[in-house]
């Protein structure tokens, strides 16, 4: 991969949610990569965000710590291992316009809704 990636990732016992620490300008800021399932069984949602001190996830937080190309490096190598482990799941994923939507836009397709999707 063209990027570094963390590598100290927490995962659950049901392989849907991964924690990672980013490390940058603004100090150490805890990330969750979660999947849930949708009402078609093949399609998994993808959820990206910081994870708050109640330990939830905030998939609207911009932090800015300055490690983008890392944290992205990293979600793609945590897809790529969830669909090593479930290769029937077909994994979406969907921003919204706004801060982070030129870095999530660059690989998708912009539909009709005003998202991005990746498939």
């Amino acid at each position: 991969m063209k990027y570094e990636v963390y590598t100290e990732i927490e995962v659950s016992f049901d392989f849907n949610i991964f924690n990672f620490i980013s490390f940058g300008k603004k100090g150490k800021i805890l990330k969750r990569v979660a999947f849930s399932k949708t009402e078609r069984e093949e399609v998994h949602n993808l959820a990206f965000g910081d994870v708050d001190e109640d330990d939830e996830m905030d998939d609207y937080a911009v932090t800015d710590n300055g490690d983008r190309n890392k944290v992205l490096a990293t979600i793609a190598t945590i897809v790529e291992a969830y669909t090593k482990r479930f290769p029937s799941a077909m994994d979406i994923f969907q921003g919204e316009y706004g801060r982070k939507n030129p870095v999530v836009s660059n690989g998708g397709e912009y539909t009709s809704g005003g998202v991005v999707n990746f498939v």
